[in-house]
């Protein structure tokens, strides 16, 4: 399916969506009765779903139908679901889908978007569950950032938490490069929001309880991508030559 969607044009795009989402999508509505519970035919429908979000046409965005088709299914799966497995598959799919369609497609529907990534950042959504909101939060950041200006602080509030307090690695590192992210577009202003953020009950700023855990996974970081985008940002954090980040290190 990779192949066959591989710089592919509008028109074929459309022929292949036309033929293969509507089963996907029927697959999203009848496991709804049983909560999305992971099964063998739920999994495929998304890991083939992903595909389809992941390799847009080659001379443009999502087409806008194939985006009103299945955001709501997503939405619902995501929202409705309590499962490890389908909540990671769930979560890309929703990342790609927001990353490549229209701004004006995804803008209507912001305050679902943000009731999911509520649900994501959630302590009581496992760590494993969680393992792909990183990506969310910047697919949503690079969308819908004007829309976001007064909700940005709390999402990155939430997400410092979380990143606190997650054990699973991939996890961590999904939820790091989101401060990664942050650092790379305006490092300075990423340190003044961290060391701002007191994240514990003996004053503990997020800088100092997040840095530590950055550096400690940059080791593991996979990717040639990822590992050159991490060095780009801890380089412009330490050339920032500040006191508050040579405290910590």
């Amino acid at each position: 399916l990779q192949n066959l969607l591989e710089n592919v044009s509008l028109e074929v795009y459309l022929k292949y969506a036309e033929m293969a989402i509507p089963s996907f999508v029927d697959v999203l509505k009848s496991s709804n009765s049983s909560g999305f519970e992971y099964s063998p035919i739920l999994s495929l429908s998304l890991e083939l779903l992903t595909v389809f979000m992941k390799k847009k046409p080659i001379n443009g965005t999502l087409p806008p139908r194939i985006t009103d088709f299945v955001f709501q299914p997503l939405s619902e799966t995501l929202v409705g679901s309590q499962d490890d497995e389908v909540l990671q598959l769930t979560t890309d799919i929703y990342s790609f889908l927001i990353n490549n369609s229209e701004n004006s497609q995804i803008a209507p529907h912001l305050n679902v978007i943000l009731s999911v990534l509520e649900k994501l950042l959630s302590i009581n959504t496992s760590d494993s569950a969680a393992m792909n909101v990183g990506s969310l939060i910047i697919a949503i950041f690079c969308k819908l950032s004007d829309q976001l200006q007064e909700t940005i602080p709390t999402i990155l509030e939430a997400a410092a938490k979380r990143l606190v307090q997650v054990h699973n690695i991939a996890t961590a590192e999904n939820l790091i490069f989101v401060f990664c992210y942050l650092t790379s577009t305006n490092p300075s202003q990423t340190v003044d929001f961290l060391s701002s953020l007191v994240l514990d009950s003996e004053g503990n700023s997020a800088l100092k309880l997040i840095l530590p855990k950055w550096l400690e996974s940059f080791e593991i970081i996979r990717g040639e991508k990822r590992i050159k985008e991490n060095i780009l940002a801890l380089s412009k954090l330490f050339f920032l030559n500040d006191e508050r980040i040579s405290s910590i290190i």
